[in-house]
């Protein structure tokens, strides 16, 4: 597409323009304010609210934390249903963390789960198995997280979360997608992204 190989440009530039301000450390609040914008250009969309809790995944992705029993995950689980949490995002990944999906299942708290997915197909089986009805697919969308993979175009990323999310639809799943560090992505990449996962069955971005 060629959109995206003009932003594969673009995000080498972009990041060149980052590294370059960054080589002076010393801080001053004026080039870090000047940075700031550089970096973050909000959006505003119009968009149906829900409520979306990652306690139970992204909350057990801190370092050093102490992961709780499965017994614990459920309370803590059963707890946000209360306080009117819509749905839940957990981790599939460990032998605690199935347990602990079991353990929510059997609390009636199957509908509301969602299980955080990797952009690769054994994620998305594991998902399966472990009874999930629908899965978050997770990729990040910024050109900074993008640097680790600056041998691979854009396209290829894209095609690449876009193949999951349709095989995770195909298999019944209902799907939405994670665009990680999306607040500092690039729109006109972000744009396209968002619209070849929603082309691809996707029903929420987030």
């Amino acid at each position: 597409m060629r959109e995206l190989q003009l932003l594969d440009e673009l995000r080498k530039r972009e990041l060149e323009r980052i590294r370059e301000f960054l080589k002076n450390g010393q801080f001053d609040l004026s080039r870090w304010e000047e940075l700031r914008r550089m970096v973050y250009k909000p959006v505003p969309l119009r968009i149906e609210v829900v409520v979306d809790d990652c306690t139970l995944r992204e909350g057990l992705q801190m370092a050093g934390l102490v992961i709780p029993k499965p017994e614990d995950s459920c309370e803590i689980a059963c707890m946000l249903r209360e306080i009117g949490v819509e749905r839940l995002e957990v981790m599939t990944y460990t032998k605690a963390d199935q347990q602990a999906v079991k353990l929510m299942q059997d609390r009636g708290l199957g509908d509301m789960l969602a299980a955080w997915c990797r952009a690769a197909k054994e994620d998305v089986d594991l998902a399966l198995k472990l009874d999930f009805k629908q899965v978050g697919i997770s990729h990040p969308v910024s050109f900074i997280h993008f640097e680790k993979w600056m041998d691979k175009p854009l396209e290829e990323l894209v095609r690449r979360v876009v193949e999951t999310v349709s095989y995770a639809v195909e298999h019944g799943l209902t799907v939405f997608v994670h665009g990680e560090d999306s607040t500092r992505a690039e729109w006109e990449f972000e744009r396209i992204f968002i619209n070849a996962v929603a082309e691809a069955g996707a029903k929420v971005y987030r």
